[in-house]
């Protein structure tokens, strides 16, 4: 499922794609929308690979964004952080691979220099702090 947010008088878009010929592979995609719902540019593709990413989630901090998707293949929550661009500034930060994954995003947001990242596994609810200098 996609994720959206406004940054700086425009909304951003990620969300998960897979290739038609193996369903098993999914991207995590930047897009771009004007106020009234036009692409401006090209969608990026800000993973690469032979992976299974999925349910991505983001929060603004005003400066960067922070994308938090769920990593399949190796059973794990990672975070990567980009600018309102969609350039990246630093990628694949490891918060979990103990969540119980199967039950679906897992929310991020920002405070400040920090974002926060929580997830269960079925019976208790963990939250994660990633400090990150903007």
């Amino acid at each position: 499922s996609p994720s959206i947010a406004f940054v700086d008088s425009k909304f951003i878009v990620v969300c998960s794609g897979g290739m038609e010929t193996d369903p098993r592979i999914n991207d995590i995609f930047f897009i771009e929308l004007s106020l009234e719902g036009d692409v401006l540019g090209n969608e990026k593709k800000l993973s690469d690979g032979d992976m299974d990413l999925r349910s991505p989630t983001m929060a603004f901090s005003g400066s960067e964004i922070g994308i938090v998707w769920i990593d399949y293949e190796a059973l794990a929550v990672l975070l990567s952080r980009y600018g309102v661009d969609g350039s990246e500034i630093q990628g694949d930060i490891f918060v979990t691979g103990s969540a119980d994954i199967t039950n679906g995003a897992v929310p991020v947001v920002s405070a400040g220099s920090n974002y926060f990242v929580a997830w269960d596994d079925g019976k208790n609810i963990f939250v994660s702090k990633i400090g990150c200098v903007p």
